[in-house]
């Protein structure tokens, strides 16, 4: 349904974001671009305010994704994940 990304906050608090797939792909349109490289600045996560509001973000993620930093989100069986029915992203930081 899309990417997890954990992180940490200013608080030194864990915090998620859900981003779904539809963000992706959608040309000019697009709220998420993903970026694969390596080295060890990745993954990381740039958001794009314009007017103090959400505009679009960008995932710089380990092109290696057998690496610690991929994994796969478990879900219940037959539950939907409305997690990743979001507009934008959590403005904990």
């Amino acid at each position: 349904m899309g990417y997890v990304v954990q992180y940490w906050t200013s608080k030194s608090q864990m915090a998620t974001a859900y981003v779904p797939f539809t963000w992706f792909n959608q040309g000019v349109n697009s709220k998420a671009d993903i970026i694969y490289g390596s080295g060890p600045g990745y993954p990381y996560l740039v958001i794009y305010w314009v007017d103090g509001k959400f505009d679009h973000l960008r995932l710089y993620v380990d092109e290696n994704t057998s690496g610690l930093s991929w994994g796969v989100a478990s879900q219940e069986a037959g539950v939907p994940d409305s997690r990743f029915n979001v507009q934008d992203v959590p403005l904990d930081f």
